[in-house]
């Protein structure tokens, strides 16, 4: 009887716990959608979605990745150009890295982010890497030769190298 209880109490259990996880599964996805969605908006302002569809494949949940835009699906990687890749990847990075447990700090370093992004976005880009920053609270350094996004930072510093580096304060906008 006693073992019998214990099996039945190991079944709802089991139960529980996987029904936890497909709630933390679907909160995570909605959040993720909704921060990739909201940068690709922001940067080409256009009506996109962005969506993650759970498909069981070899015994696991997989992620399909795509991009809605009116009554197009597409998927980001075959189907678009490099700017709107770009754009889902580095909001993909950012969102997953924000939410990893082991992260050291709340700084990222990103070097030359964009390079698919037509330069009429870049301005975009920069408020969209603003709002992220602020809603996940990181701080972002970015190495990059593109006026538009160096103008939106909080502070540039330029880097000069002849036989050793200097590093010059250029501008704080804080």
């Amino acid at each position: 009887d006693q073992l019998k209880q214990s099996v039945e109490d190991y079944n709802s259990s089991t139960q529980v716990l996987l029904q936890v996880a497909k709630i933390y599964r679907r909160v995570s996805i909605s959040l993720i959608e909704e921060l990739v969605t909201t940068s690709l908006q922001a940067v080409f302002e256009r009506p996109y979605q962005f969506l993650l569809t759970p498909q069981e494949k070899r015994g696991q949940i997989e992620l399909k990745m795509h991009v809605k835009l009116g009554n197009l699906d597409l998927d980001p990687a075959e189907e678009m150009g490099g700017g709107v890749v770009d754009v889902v990847s580095l909001a993909l990075r950012i969102v997953l890295w924000s939410r990893a447990k082991n992260r050291t700090d709340s700084v990222m370093v990103l070097d030359e982010p964009m390079r698919g992004v037509a330069e009429a976005h870049i301005s975009n880009v920069a408020a969209m890497l603003k709002k992220l920053s602020e809603k996940l609270n990181i701080q972002f350094i970015i190495t990059t030769h593109r006026d538009a996004l160096a103008g939106a930072a909080d502070r540039t510093f330029r880097v000069t190298k002849n036989n050793f580096s200097r590093v010059q304060q250029e501008s704080e906008n804080a």
